[in-house]
This record gives C-alpha cells, sequence and structure tokens, in this order.
C-alpha cells in the first residue's frame, strides 16, 4: 500500500521535514537533519542587479511598464503596444518596457507566448527592434530617435513570473519559490507547482534538480516525491524559472 502523502502548510511555524538543500561553502548536498532548516539562501535581487519585484501577487500583476514620465518614454511604450497588436506579432507580448532617461536607453523584453521558456528567436526580436525604431523616428524625428539607445531581448531563462497566471503556464519547469513565512522571513525552495484553489492557496512539490537531491546524481526519494507543501498565493514573494545546470 502506498503510504499517504505529507503535506506541510507552509504558513505554520514549524520545521518541516525531508527538506534538502544545496550547502555552498561545502559544495555538497545535506539533509536537513544535519541541523539546517531546509531552505535555500535569500537572495535580494535578480542576478542582473534589477530586482523585478513589481511581478508579486500582492501587486498588480502584469508586465513592467516604465516611461520615465517622459514625453518620449510614454510615445515610444505607445508604440510598442501597438507593434505587438500587429497580426505578425500575435504570439509575443510585452514582458518589461523601461526607459532609463538619464542615458536615454529603452530596455524592451519580450514574452514569445508559444514557446515553452516564452524566449522570442532572433527573427521576433529584430522585427520588433526595427519597427519600433522606424516608429521612433516617425514620431519623434530622426535626431532626436538617434540620441536613443534601443535594447530588446528575451526574458531570460530564469525570468520572474507574473502571479498568479504564469503559475499554470509555466507549471511542467522548475520554480524558485520565495515566500513569507508566518514569523516574517522569506524562504526559498526549488519546488514543480501543482495547482491552487479558489481560497488563495497554491500547492507544490520538490522539483527534481540536483539542489533537492540528497546525493549528488540520485533522484528523489519516494518521501521526498511524495511531499507536498501548500502555500498562500498572497505570501509569494517572487517566482522564478529554475534552470537546472
Amino acid at each position: 500500500m502506498e503510504d499517504m502523502e505529507d503535506v506541510i502548510m507552509i504558513d505554520e511555524d514549524e520545521d518541516d521535514e525531508g527538506v534538502l538543500l544545496f550547502d555552498e561553502d561545502e559544495d555538497e548536498y545535506k539533509d536537513e537533519d544535519e541541523g539546517e532548516d531546509g531552505f535555500l539562501d535569500d537572495e535580494d535581487e535578480d542576478e542582473d542587479g534589477e530586482g523585478l519585484y513589481g511581478l508579486g501577487a500582492e501587486d498588480d500583476p502584469g508586465p513592467e511598464l516604465l516611461t520615465g514620465n517622459v514625453a518620449w518614454g510614454d510615445k515610444a511604450l505607445q508604440l510598442a503596444q501597438a507593434i505587438i497588436e500587429r497580426p505578425e506579432n500575435s504570439n509575443l507580448s510585452l514582458y518589461l518596457f523601461r526607459v532609463l532617461v538619464p542615458n536615454k536607453t529603452i530596455e524592451v523584453r519580450l514574452d514569445r507566448l508559444d514557446d515553452v521558456y516564452g524566449s522570442p528567436d532572433v527573427d521576433d526580436i529584430e522585427r520588433f527592434s526595427r519597427a519600433l525604431m522606424q516608429g521612433l523616428e516617425a514620431e519623434l524625428g530622426t535626431e532626436v530617435a538617434d540620441d536613443i539607445a534601443l535594447e530588446v531581448s528575451s526574458p531570460g531563462a530564469e525570468r520572474t513570473l507574473i502571479i498568479p497566471q504564469d503559475l499554470d503556464r509555466f507549471k511542467e519547469l522548475p520554480m524558485r519559490v520565495e515566500f513569507m513565512s508566518e514569523v516574517g522571513k522569506v524562504n526559498t525552495l526549488i519546488l514543480k507547482y501543482l495547482d491552487r484553489d479558489d481560497e488563495g492557496m497554491s500547492s507544490w512539490e520538490l522539483a527534481d534538480v540536483k539542489a533537492n537531491q540528497s546525493q549528488k546524481g540520485r533522484p528523489l526519494s519516494k518521501k521526498q516525491r511524495q511531499q507536498r507543501y501548500s502555500i498562500p498565493v498572497a505570501e509569494l514573494q517572487r517566482v522564478r524559472i529554475y534552470v537546472d545546470f
């Protein structure tokens, strides 16, 4: 007979059993029973230093759109949104649009809706960049447009997800989940999303990745595979795609 699944309610102030973590100092994997708390180290910001925290459950869920409060930034965003609405770009959306006023730079990250990782291809990026620059030249004049640097890219392999709608979209991928505990501490686990209920509770299981293995090269144990985590959506601080190198 199969053992009953263990369910951990993350919003309760108690220790979690069977959680594994990576100990960076010793370069090996350890079990929680060895005195660790079972959670990965918190990160204060993205690896590129941008800190995309505007995508959490307590904020208005959606892409980050920042025009720098300048007229040319507002016009650039209008142009970008119009380009996305074209039939040839029906599989694209704006993941991020940000105007950096001091150095006159527009940063755009395109999301490809039909790609498993949401990554646009080179043709998508080139087509959008060309259309946006042409629009800026037409609306602002060539002299002004030539002073604006345009940087168009993908959201990145370890993109920050928009909560809650991106959870279902990327549920087949492992995620780095940062969530608030009852005592006000941000904890981090590498999990795989399962579902959420009408009461705002999300369900997760341990992702089958190296960071969760008790020994390198060994799959998750039966107990680990059966472990479930219940986390209120409102307590999800940041969720990112996790790449298992």
